[in-house]
Protein backbone atom coordinates (compact mmCIF):
# COMPACT_ATOMS: atom_id res chain seq x y z
CA UNK A 1 0.00 0.00 0.00
CA UNK A 2 1.15 3.52 -0.63
CA UNK A 3 1.36 6.22 2.10
CA UNK A 4 -1.94 7.80 1.07
CA UNK A 5 -3.78 4.49 1.44
CA UNK A 6 -2.14 3.79 4.80
CA UNK A 7 -3.07 7.24 6.09
CA UNK A 8 -6.62 7.05 4.78
CA UNK A 9 -7.16 3.64 6.35
CA UNK A 10 -5.99 5.02 9.72
CA UNK A 11 -8.32 8.00 9.46
CA UNK A 12 -11.27 5.84 8.51
CA UNK A 13 -10.56 3.35 11.28
CA UNK A 14 -10.39 6.06 13.93
CA UNK A 15 -13.58 7.60 12.58
CA UNK A 16 -15.35 4.23 12.57
CA UNK A 17 -14.52 3.40 16.19
CA UNK A 18 -15.46 6.86 17.44
CA UNK A 19 -18.86 7.11 19.04
CA UNK A 20 -20.48 10.52 18.78
CA UNK A 21 -22.83 9.68 21.67
CA UNK A 22 -20.12 9.24 24.28
CA UNK A 23 -18.71 12.33 25.95
CA UNK A 24 -16.08 11.35 28.53
CA UNK A 25 -13.85 13.87 30.23
CA UNK A 26 -10.74 11.86 29.32
CA UNK A 27 -11.67 11.43 25.67
CA UNK A 28 -9.65 13.22 23.00
CA UNK A 29 -11.48 15.41 20.48
CA UNK A 30 -12.28 13.77 17.14
CA UNK A 31 -9.71 15.84 15.25
CA UNK A 32 -6.85 14.72 17.53
CA UNK A 33 -7.96 11.07 17.31
CA UNK A 34 -8.02 11.27 13.50
CA UNK A 35 -4.54 12.82 13.45
CA UNK A 36 -3.24 10.11 15.79
CA UNK A 37 -4.78 7.41 13.60
CA UNK A 38 -3.32 8.83 10.41
CA UNK A 39 0.17 9.17 11.91
CA UNK A 40 0.06 5.64 13.34
CA UNK A 41 -1.13 4.17 10.04
CA UNK A 42 1.46 6.07 7.96
CA UNK A 43 4.37 5.16 10.27
CA UNK A 44 5.33 1.97 8.36
CA UNK A 45 6.08 4.17 5.34
CA UNK A 46 8.57 6.29 7.28
CA UNK A 47 11.41 4.12 5.97
CA UNK A 48 11.20 6.07 2.72
CA UNK A 49 13.44 8.64 4.47
CA UNK A 50 16.26 6.10 4.13
CA UNK A 51 16.09 6.58 0.38
CA UNK A 52 17.44 10.10 0.89
CA UNK A 53 20.57 8.56 2.41
CA UNK A 54 21.14 5.85 -0.16
CA UNK A 55 18.96 3.64 -2.33
CA UNK A 56 20.84 0.52 -1.30
CA UNK A 57 20.36 1.35 2.39
CA UNK A 58 16.65 1.80 1.75
CA UNK A 59 16.37 -1.55 -0.03
CA UNK A 60 18.29 -3.37 2.70
CA UNK A 61 16.26 -1.92 5.59
CA UNK A 62 12.89 -1.89 3.85
CA UNK A 63 12.59 -5.66 3.95
CA UNK A 64 13.57 -6.00 7.62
Amino acid sequence: MDPVTHTLSGVLLMRAVTSSHTQHAQQLPLQKRIIAGSVAAAFPDSDVILRLIDTLTYLNWHQV
